[in-house]
């Protein structure tokens, strides 16, 4: 555990944290702290990652202790205004590695070839408070736990998809796993939020299953704050993996109606509602989605929950004020995946009625991990290619940004701590974002030789980047 120590220099001392930029003009700069020095502690509290830096670094107060690349320690005592960054840039935390063999795992099903980043499984409690990821929990030692709470990390998101031991264990490809319901338990019981999601299996974890599962995790409310069920992805290199079956429409008919059942008394026992189904079931299902209140502060936002339903909600205020004319005549076509296009064609009415303008939507089939794939996720930059130059031609494309990803940890769509947008992108060399299959965007610029531009989940982003002028 990280407890306050008395530090001898001369005694044999921690590895420390790498700190990999100083700002100029800094606090830290003004110190003689520089590239390479490594952070040993922070006011008799050893530093040993990104975590440990960040919770001990606030003070007004601080005395950190810094080793050299030369070996030379020495102490430093800096003091700071309320929130005055002091000009350091720690190095980013190697992820820890998933050792589960989880019969639905989305990396066990993409082809040879593509970055090694990509098949990089993690299962490290820091990115999941940090960045929001999911972790099933599995190798977190008493060790971790205790780390948890004495930090706050709250909260911290946990892939549960069932609460029985050994049908977890089952999916999980794991034995002798702990219980993640003594896990929860002590998470909630020493006042850590947590988020949860189901990977929902046809025939697996589902019907009553799904039912046993909601009910354990319910009743960890309001420390257990979300429970997110999505449908499980399946790709066209499934070979020599356990079978399973695709969402149809049908199932996920019938799994709405048994959601309802659950949220209707949830909503009555509880207050309000915490469990919800990602919007794929909906889009799948061709059913309306449930209204804007439903999602109550949008808990899981990224995992794919409420987006329909935010984004079309924002449509409604925006689409009155869009009259009048561009200077010139334009074209845009907007690139989105199958399913997203069953929610946004029928918007395409409201920017062609202004004038010089028109609309279309560029619909993508994804061959690369095979037609059940719909999401612009998941959505290569050869496919999206490959429909932009079968089509007509446009004056200007519009590629969503979550098909993209950036070399720079820091470049998120969501801002985890506000819950707002931003649009990273800008002013940024397109080379630097890439597609999964490798192709950069500054690739398929070049290709199409047309100007292109990258929206998150704003309409207002998307409209803006609509009536951009012409030259």
């Amino acid at each position: 555990m990280n407890k306050p120590l008395k530090i001898n220099l001369k005694s044999k001392i921690p590895s420390g944290l790498k700190i990999i930029n100083v700002l100029p003009q800094s606090i830290a700069h003004k110190k003689k702290i520089v590239t390479n020095d490594k952070i040993i502690s922070i006011n008799n509290f050893f530093i040993s990652d990104l975590l440990d830096y960040h919770f001990h670094i606030s003070d007004e107060k601080l005395s950190v202790i810094l080793k050299s690349v030369e070996g030379e320690v020495r102490k430093v005592r800096i003091k700071r205004e309320p929130d005055e960054d002091i000009g350091i840039i720690p190095e980013e935390m190697k992820p820890r590695q998933c050792y589960n063999n989880c019969i639905f795992c989305f990396i066990h099903q993409m082809p040879k070839g593509l970055r090694k980043s990509l098949y990089l499984k993690d299962e490290d409690y820091r990115l999941s408070f940090l960045h929001g990821n999911f972790i099933t929990a599995t190798d977190l030692s008493e060790v971790d736990l205790k780390r948890i709470v004495e930090l706050r990390l709250s909260p911290i998101y946990i892939s549960v998809h069932t609460t029985n031991p050994s049908l977890r264990a089952f999916m999980l490809g794991r034995k002798g796993i702990p219980n993640i319901l003594d896990i929860i338990k002590y998470l909630t019981e020493n006042s850590i939020n947590i988020h949860t999601q189901i990977v929902l299996c046809p025939e697996i974890n589902d019907k009553l299953e799904l039912e046993r599962t909601v009910n354990d995790l319910s009743q960890f409310y309001p420390r257990l704050q979300s429970i997110a069920v999505v449908p499980v992805g399946l790709t066209k290199y499934r070979r020599n993996l356990y079978p399973l079956k695709n969402i149809t429409a049908p199932y996920a008919r019938k799994v709405i109606a048994q959601l309802q059942s659950i949220q209707n008394k949830c909503q009555k026992k509880y207050g309000e509602n915490f469990i919800f189904l990602a919007d794929e079931f909906y889009l799948i299902a061709d059913m309306p989605f449930p209204s804007f209140k439903h999602y109550g502060d949008f808990p899981q936002f990224e995992n794919g929950v409420g987006m329909v339903v935010s984004f079309l909600r924002d449509w409604g205020k925006i689409k009155k004020k869009l009259l009048g004319e561009i200077n010139r005549k334009k074209r845009v076509g907007i690139v989105t995946s199958t399913l997203s296009y069953k929610f946004l064609k029928p918007i395409l009415g409201c920017p062609n009625r202004i004038g010089n303008l028109t609309v279309n939507m560029l619909p993508v089939k994804n061959e690369f991990f095979g037609e059940t794939v719909t999401v612009t996720g998941l959505l290569s930059g050869k496919d999206i290619l490959k429909a932009i130059k079968s089509g007509s031609e446009y004056d200007h494309y519009i590629i969503p940004g979550n098909s993209l990803k950036s070399e720079e940890p820091s470049c998120y769509p969501l801002k985890k701590e506000t819950g707002e947008l931003t649009y990273p992108l800008r002013g940024k060399s397109f080379d630097e974002y890439v597609f999964l299959d490798d192709l950069s965007l500054g690739e398929l610029k070049e290709e199409i030789k047309k100007p292109v531009s990258l929206v998150y989940y704003s309409i207002k982003e998307l409209i803006d980047e609509v009536l951009l002028p012409v030259g």
